[in-house]
């Protein structure tokens, strides 16, 4: 009779084993590649900002990720 009852570290165990991992709520970092050809695709900016877009990137004036949020917005408004 012992061998057919779960005890509550074998439920534990289970438990843990059977979890997924929840995904993480943070933002993924962009690396500068990766934020140079998402600026250069896009269709609403000119081709000056995109110099100046993909120049802050090269100076390390601002982080990528802020550089294609300010382009993106950019080019909605235009």
């Amino acid at each position: 009779m012992k061998g057919m009852v779960t005890t509550n570290a074998n439920i534990k165990k289970l438990r843990e084993l059977n979890e997924k991992p929840k995904p993480s709520k943070k933002a993924k970092s962009l690396t500068k590649d990766e934020a140079r050809k998402r600026i250069k695709a896009m269709k609403g900016l000119s081709a000056n900002n995109k110099f100046l877009f993909v120049n802050k990137l090269n100076l390390n004036q601002q982080s990528p990720r802020r550089v294609v949020r300010m382009a993106r917005e950019m080019a909605r408004l235009r």
